[in-house]
């Protein structure tokens, strides 16, 4: 039987937090919308934390980010320019409807 060395395997939550792994080309999708989007325009998104730092390294305090699956948030009723930003690891329970109709509508 081979041996099977597993290190830290009790802190693979540590080494390899969700964000890692879920995560991978948000900011290269932000650094597209700061680079492209006009004064103003709506970022929507489910990583609130990431975008605004994102948009600040980038300068672009401007963007109005709003999270997708926020009560507070319609992205199809949204006013100008919204730049929707999609993660298969960010689809949830609270979201999956909001982005049906995303898809749907504007694909």
């Amino acid at each position: 039987m081979p041996f099977v060395f597993m290190f830290a395997a009790d802190k693979a939550g540590y080494f390899f937090p969700h964000d890692e792994f879920y995560d991978d080309g948000l900011r290269e999708a932000i650094k597209f919308v700061s680079e492209n989007a006009p004064q103003g325009a709506t970022i929507a998104h489910e990583t609130p934390g990431v975008v605004r730092h994102y948009i600040s390294d980038f300068g672009r305090t401007d963007l109005n980010s709003q999270v997708i699956s926020s009560s507070h948030f319609d992205v199809t009723s949204a006013t100008g320019p919204v730049f929707v930003i999609f993660q298969t690891g960010r689809t949830y329970f609270e979201n999956r409807d909001e982005l049906a109709v995303v898809r749907a509508k504007f694909s």
